[in-house]
């Protein structure tokens, strides 16, 4: 019986590879021949489309984020019985020194796209000392992140352009504390642009 069941399977399958299909007519798409389409010169092609695996490259350049707090000088108000800050004199300031070569300033956080993809910059501010306000700005305007381009050329043989931007660190408030102190925790996140 099984014999039997396994023959006519076959038969069966061999009957579905004879089905003959016909086209209509014939389309010719180029009457010249074969011979007349050869080229004995230099051609160029030019290749609008291509896959290339992603690859990431990404460098997050901090400026030392070192900033100073000058609590101002103050004078003795007799009728309020209390001191009281001169105007302009107190307040965050940007520390004169930077150890990262590609930062101009203190206060900044640089990222820097060298992938084929587009990606994501986020910065999260947290643990941050109380009195004290740390905030971050991109282009000038509040904000947590960015999106850049891929570095990558739209067409093969194209021209790389590397992307960056970069976070403004700002600081405000009265700090709590004195001396050399951890005033918040800034964390960058790279992801892959939606």
């Amino acid at each position: 019986m099984k014999k039997f069941l396994l023959i006519a399977l076959a038969v069966v399958m061999m009957m579905t590879l004879a089905i003959s299909a016909f086209a209509a007519d014939p389309v010719i798409l180029d009457s010249r021949t074969s011979a007349e389409l050869k080229s004995t010169g230099n051609v160029t092609v030019n290749v609008t489309d291509f896959y290339a695996e992603t690859v990431y490259y990404v460098e997050v350049t901090w400026g030392n984020l070192a900033f100073d707090y000058t609590q101002g000088t103050y004078t003795w108000d007799p009728v309020n019985l209390e001191y009281v800050v001169k105007d302009g004199s107190a307040g965050w300031v940007d520390a004169e020194y930077n150890t990262a070569e590609s930062v101009t300033r203190a206060d900044v956080i640089k990222v820097t796209n060298q992938s084929n993809a587009a990606i994501k910059a986020t910065a999260e501010v947290t643990d941050v000392l109380d009195g004290v306000t740390v905030e971050t700005a991109v282009d000038g305007v509040a904000g947590t992140e960015f999106v850049l381009n891929s570095a990558a050329p739209a067409t093969v043989g194209g021209t790389a352009e590397v992307q960056s931007k970069e976070f403004d660190v700002t600081v405000g408030g009265t700090p709590s504390g004195t001396g050399i102190i951890t005033i918040a925790t800034i964390t960058v996140t790279i992801t892959a642009a939606e």
